[in-house]
């Protein structure tokens, strides 16, 4: 049985590509939380002591293919302190691992989960994997610095890759903002779209998609690419759709553009006054009425059928207790 390490295993993405992979691979987990599952380590990876217990565990355990899921996708990158968070989380792990490679701890595979924030957000335009990146907030810098880094280190050492990069994940233990928007819906019976609707959102991935991907890049030959995990081409009414579908009486709701730009301003303004992060930033405006569009060239290299949307969603809000 192959021996997988999965570095942020007790992650929203790294949770579920455990449980995935745990049936089928001999599976070492580490993350910073506690979790009671058999193979499973603790470890600052950050701290001096997480550094020498990382390089053990390469020396025991001596995996096979290394699945990279750490993220920081909690993280606030509004501040200075989030700004650096969010680099320590995405880039430091790559120079330990570079450090532990360098040791002669390389693995047969490389498996890095990225992010489509890599390219930068481009509204209007479609992105396939051929796309120049063009970065520009920390969590784009950050995703795109670590994506960088692992594909030099693996083409040092001689390790196949696979960069895979999902858009916007969504599932059971998510707690994004799609997951406000719907918990909001599920509460108030309202869901509240702004603008006309009628602009694509950004690609919505079920999150065993991703594990899926994951273990379908474990287990084929497929190597040393970049794979958008970006299927999804919906409009924000077809989402209010499928959502009023699934909660029963809900209203949706068309929010002008004018008024709710009005409005980010003010609360902008108002937390800035009292010391406090905004809750919605004016930068991200734009995103709400253009076109977020993917397409990936490589997806079908990984073998295997996404869940469809309307599913994914139910699943969803079933967990999150609406229905």
């Amino acid at each position: 049985m192959k021996r997988v390490l999965v570095l942020g295993a007790s992650g929203f993405i790294g949770s579920h590509v455990v449980n995935l992979m745990r049936s089928r691979y001999q599976v070492i987990g580490v993350g910073r939380r506690q979790k009671d599952w058999e193979g499973y380590c603790s470890i600052d990876l950050y701290s001096d002591s997480g550094k020498g217990a990382l390089r053990a565990l390469f020396e025991q355990f001596s995996p096979e293919v290394v699945v990279n899921c750490v993220g920081g996708g909690s993280v606030s990158t509004k501040t200075k302190l989030g700004h650096n968070q969010i680099v320590d989380y995405n880039v430091k792990v790559v120079d330990l691992l570079e450090e532990i490679f360098r040791a002669g701890f390389k693995p047969e595979k490389f498996v890095h989960i990225g992010s489509i924030a890599s390219y930068g957000v481009r509204l209007n335009e479609e992105i396939t994997e051929d796309t120049s990146k063009t970065p520009k907030s920390s969590y784009e810098v950050a995703k795109y610095e670590a994506e960088k880094k692992i594909k030099e280190i693996c083409i040092r050492f001689g390790i196949p890759w696979v960069v895979l990069q999902p858009a916007h994940v969504y599932g059971i233990g998510d707690r994004s903002d799609l997951y406000k928007l719907i918990s909001f819906a599920c509460k108030y019976k309202v869901l509240l779209i702004v603008g006309k609707g009628d602009n694509y959102m950004v690609p919505l991935v079920y999150v065993e998609d991703v594990a899926k991907a994951v273990e379908s890049a474990v287990r084929n030959e497929v190597a040393n690419i970049e794979i958008l995990l970006a299927w999804s081409r919906i409009t924000w009414n077809e989402f209010a759709k499928v959502v009023s579908e699934i909660i029963p009486e809900l209203r949706i709701i068309h929010f002008p553009f004018s008024l709710w730009k009005a409005l980010v301003y003010l609360q902008e303004t108002i937390l800035s006054l009292l010391g406090k992060e905004p809750i919605f930033s004016s930068d991200r405006l734009p995103y709400l009425v253009g076109d977020r569009l993917y397409r990936s060239n490589h997806f079908e290299l990984l073998r295997f059928e996404p869940l469809d949307f309307k599913t994914g969603i139910k699943r969803s809000i079933t967990y999150y207790g609406c229905v």
